[in-house]
C-alpha cells in the first residue's frame, strides 16, 4: 500500500472514494439503513432545494491521486462506504 512506498519520511494522504454524494443522498442512505418510515428533513438555511445549509459543501471530493500514485485505490465508493458504515454502527449498538 501506499505508507510502504512513502518517499520521505512525512507524507499526506488523502484517503476517500472518487466520486460525491450531496447532503440528501447520505441523509437517505442513513434512514434507509435504519429502516425508518415517515422521515421528514428539516434543512435550515439557504440551500433548502438542493438539501443543505448555509455554509455547507454540496459536493465534496477528497484528491486521492497522490496515494494513487503509490498503487493504492479506493475499495468502495461513497455509496458503498456510507452503507458500510451506517451497518457496522449499528451492528456495534445492536450485537
Amino acid at each position: 500500500m501506499g505508507a510502504e512506498r512513502a518517499t520521505s519520511k512525512v507524507e499526506m494522504y488523502n484517503i476517500g472514494s472518487e466520486d460525491t454524494l450531496d447532503v440528501k443522498g447520505i441523509a437517505d442512505m442513513v434512514v434507509n439503513g435504519m429502516t425508518l418510515e415517515n422521515v421528514r428533513y428539516d434543512w435550515t438555511g439557504g440551500y433548502r432545494a438542493a438539501g443543505g445549509w448555509i455554509g455547507d459543501v454540496k459536493l465534496m471530493r477528497l484528491d486521492v491521486e497522490h496515494l494513487k500514485s503509490k498503487g493504492w485505490s479506493p475499495r468502495y465508493n461513497s455509496a458503498q462506504a456510507i452503507t458500510k458504515a451506517v451497518q457496522e454502527i449499528l451492528a456495534s449498538k445492536h450485537p
